[in-house]
């Protein structure tokens, strides 16, 4: 646990580097860091990390290149606004992500169709507080089915597979974010990137 808190706080040190180094664009540090780094969890087996990106892309019928890793799983620390900086723990799930548009397009619709029904029935407040969390994510191009009420018709296959890898890789839950493209994908952390310049920066 210590050589591992030491190899964090090195690649916090690296990424904070780079990140404040204007020579280096938003978009280069997502490419660096998110789009084609070694995830850490994996970062002592490139075989696992391909078979972890084989199973659910093989569970969904797309290109294992369509799977990859994002957050504290990725980067051994996490970047987002709530929890900037902090190592990862036993506790953190794996954040993986499937970018693929007929995925992100079906489950989008079964979220419309539960929480915008043809009949007069009002959404609960609790509801409507859910649909607005997803909603948050939706308008930066992230689809969080973790998020989702449980129960919803059509979400069958998201909980079978995050079922099936549960404590399966580094004794981790796997939560999956669906993205419609690489685009949307990389725009999404380039927010995040220009977001963390803008108030740490100097």
């Amino acid at each position: 646990m210590v050589d591992e808190d030491k190899e964090i706080k090195k690649r916090i040190k690296q990424f904070q580097a780079d990140i404040f180094n204007k020579a280096i664009s938003s978009q280069e540090m997502v490419w660096r860091y998110i789009v084609f780094d070694q995830p850490f969890i994996f970062r002592d087996s490139q075989d696992l990390f391909f078979e972890f990106k084989k199973e659910i892309a093989r569970h969904y019928n797309i290109r294992p290149s369509c799977v990859n890793i994002a957050g504290s799983s990725k980067l051994g620390f996490s970047i987002s606004p709530e929890k900037i900086w902090k190592h990862i723990t036993a506790d953190s799930d794996i954040d993986a992500v499937i970018i693929d548009p007929y995925l992100f397009d079906e489950y989008w619709k079964k979220i419309l169709e539960y929480y915008n029904p043809d009949n007069i029935t009002p959404l609960t407040q609790e509801e409507n507080d859910n649909y607005s969390e997803i909603r948050k994510y939706f308008f930066k191009g992230r689809l969080r089915l973790d998020l989702v009420k449980p129960g919803i018709p059509g979400m069958e296959s998201y909980i079978e597979i995050t079922k099936k890898t549960y404590n399966k890789y580094d004794n981790r839950k796997v939560s999956i974010g669906f993205f419609r493209s690489e685009d949307l994908f990389e725009h999404y952390h380039v927010l995040n990137i220009n977001n963390i310049r803008k108030k740490y920066g100097e």
